[in-house]
């Protein structure tokens, strides 16, 4: 296992390597700490005004304060993962 750096100070990225080959993201402070989650589903598709949507699932792995996960955990995670993508093609326009 090993923690990656975060586009967000207050998500940890966990990298499996077992079979799974799994990153899993725990929330070390703020209104969600202590919920761990992965996403599932990421998909980016064209609406018919020509704006990209992101769509995407995320699986909750441990939720151990037990919060109440509303509209602004979904934002968070979302976020979260659009920065993500940001800095994945930061590094890939780096690389060229």
């Amino acid at each position: 296992m090993t923690v990656l750096t975060s586009v967000d100070p207050q998500i940890d990225v966990i990298h499996s390597m077992d079979d799974d080959d799994l990153f899993c993201f725990v929330i070390n402070s703020g209104e969600f700490e202590g919920v761990t989650f992965t996403y599932q589903d990421i998909d980016i598709k064209e609406n018919e005004s020509g704006e990209a949507n992101l769509e995407f699932n995320y699986v909750i792995l441990n939720n151990m304060n037990n919060i109440e996960l509303n509209e602004n955990f979904e934002n968070k995670v979302g976020n979260f993962l659009i920065g993500i993508m940001e800095n994945s093609l930061r590094e890939k326009i780096k690389e060229e």
